[in-house]
């Protein structure tokens, strides 16, 4: 944003090169990774906050920047992450906090970014209306892991506690997704007011 306000070129290209840098080292045939570590690993694979976040970088980065001047090479990325990702989403509309392990159950955080992703593109123009309707099918379903005082239940735990926690059906209420289910809503909001 302050590379767009600036004029500043270079500080564009740097936004550019960090999101490559992003795809390179997080994505390979495996998935998507929260973290890839100088030895030459991965960690957290195929994780649902991890992936939230990895295409909210993306779309907030597009639409800061304004997706026009985004390169065609990431916004192909987004669009094929997102392809990816709706593949992954279970019949209540939500994805697992391990999107390809249906064994885990779902993160309402993780599945409330990846919604809120899904729509920016939307609104964006990256993704077409099937995307819409995919993530009102996630939100749907995240509001009803609302609890009256507002607080998001259903939220995988801090991931410091390890990937067995992640995979285990312990669930938490916590502030975590909330912020990511708001934009999901505003975006939502947005795009039934200008149809």
């Amino acid at each position: 944003l302050l590379a767009r306000t600036r004029h500043d070129i270079a500080g564009l290209h740097g936004a550019w090169r960090e999101l490559r840098t992003r795809r390179d080292h997080l994505v390979n045939p495996h998935g998507i990774h929260l973290r890839w570590h100088m030895q030459g690993h991965h960690s957290f694979t195929n994780w649902c906050r991890g992936i939230a976040w990895y295409l909210l970088g993306f779309s907030r980065s597009f639409d800061a920047v304004g997706v026009e001047l985004a390169p065609a090479d990431l916004r192909d990325e987004f669009v094929r992450a997102a392809e990816w990702i709706r593949g992954y989403q279970n019949e209540a509309g939500l994805w697992h906090a391990f999107v390809d392990d249906p064994r885990c159950g779902p993160d309402t955080a993780g599945s409330a970014g990846i919604a809120a992703a899904m729509l920016q593109g939307v609104k964006l123009g990256l993704l077409p209306m099937a995307y819409r309707d995919c993530a009102q099918r996630a939100v749907n379903s995240l509001l009803e892991h609302l609890t009256p005082d507002g607080l998001l239940s259903g939220i995988t735990q801090s991931n410091r506690g390890g990937e067995a926690l992640q995979r285990s059906n312990y669930r938490v209420i916590s502030p975590m997704g909330m912020g990511m289910l708001a934009q999901a809503v505003a975006h939502l909001m947005s795009l039934q007011s200008t149809a």
